[in-house]
C-alpha cells in the first residue's frame, strides 16, 4: 500500500483496519488511514444503515469494455465515474443487494442512499462476476454494509487522531 494516486495527488496509507471478519465473508471492507488529510473540497458522506424500501445510487469507475482492448501494446479502457442504481432487492445482515447493474471496476465504489446521499455500503460484487466465474447475479449489485464495520472505523479514526465515530445508524 502507499504510492497510489487520488484526484488530489500521491497519497500514502499509514494504517489499515479491516472490518471484523464474518463467517460468510461479506465484510470485505477496510478503513484506511491516509498520511495526510483529505482536502476540504472533497465531498464526504455520513454513514447510515440501508433500509428495505430504499433506493440507492452506485458510484464507481466501472467500464463496459470487456475484454480490455489492446492497441499498439497499450491497454485501453474507459476510466470515468459512472452512476447507476435502483431499489433494494434484498437486505441481509452484512449486505444490501441493489437492483442495478455494476461493471468491472465498480468494486470498492460507494452505495449511497439516493435521497439522503448517506453511505450505506461498498460495492462488493455484481453482475459482471459471470465474466470471471460463470455466476450471473441478474443485473444486481451486492454491497458490503458499512454500518457493520463501526469497530474498524473507530480504530481508524482513533489512529488518525479523531474522536470516536459513533457511527450513526437508522
Amino acid at each position: 500500500l502507499g504510492g497510489d494516486y487520488l484526484p488530489w495527488g500521491r497519497v500514502a496509507v499509514t494504517a489499515v483496519f479491516p472490518c471484523d471478519p464474518h463467517a460468510d465473508g461479506e465484510r470485505d471492507i477496510a478503513a484506511l488511514v491516509l498520511e495526510r488529510k483529505v482536502p476540504s473540497d472533497v465531498p464526504t458522506a455520513s454513514i447510515a444503515s440501508p433500509h428495505e424500501r430504499g433506493t440507492y445510487v452506485l458510484q464507481g469507475f466501472g467500464s463496459a469494455v470487456w475484454p480490455k482492448t489492446t492497441a499498439g501494446g497499450l491497454v485501453l479502457e474507459a476510466k470515468r465515474r459512472t452512476t447507476r442504481g435502483g431499489d433494494v432487492a434484498t437486505l441481509g445482515d452484512d449486505t444490501v443487494t441493489v437492483k442495478g447493474p455494476s461493471k468491472p471496476g465498480d468494486s470498492g465504489g460507494a452505495v449511497l442512499d439516493a435521497r439522503t446521499r448517506e453511505l450505506v455500503a461498498i460495492v462488493s460484487r455484481g453482475d459482471y462476476a459471470h465474466h470471471f466465474n460463470g455466476v450471473s447475479y441478474g443485473d444486481v449489485t451486492i454491497g458490503a454494509r458499512v454500518d457493520r464495520c463501526s469497530v474498524a472505523l473507530d480504530r481508524a479514526l482513533a489512529r488518525a487522531g479523531e474522536v470516536s465515530s459513533s457511527v450513526s445508524t437508522r
